[in-house]
């Protein structure tokens, strides 16, 4: 019985399939926060490019589920007023 309980632990911290039941990174949300400050977050697949360039662990993750959980994030990021305004964004 244990195996089963562990294959539904870990599918609820998201790592099961299945593309509305893939929950998000803890850290992602204030990861992106930080990114807002110097980056657009207008850009999807730029933005998933590059979490997965500085995080090792988003490396792992495939392409597609990965975007969808970075897109969910940027809607929280924006729903917190997490995004500096573009004239005030300091340009990389």
């Amino acid at each position: 019985m244990k195996h089963k309980k562990d294959h539904a632990d870990r599918s609820s911290r998201g790592g099961g399939g299945g593309g509305a039941g893939i929950l998000m990174d803890k850290l992602l949300v204030p990861r992106l926060a930080n990114y807002a400050m110097n980056h657009s977050l207008l850009d999807l697949d730029q933005v998933a490019e590059d979490m997965r360039k500085q995080y090792r662990e988003y490396q792992r993750k495939q392409m597609a589920p990965f975007k969808q959980m970075v897109a969910r994030a940027i809607k929280v990021v924006h729903s917190r007023g997490g995004v500096a305004k573009p004239e005030l964004q300091m340009q990389v």
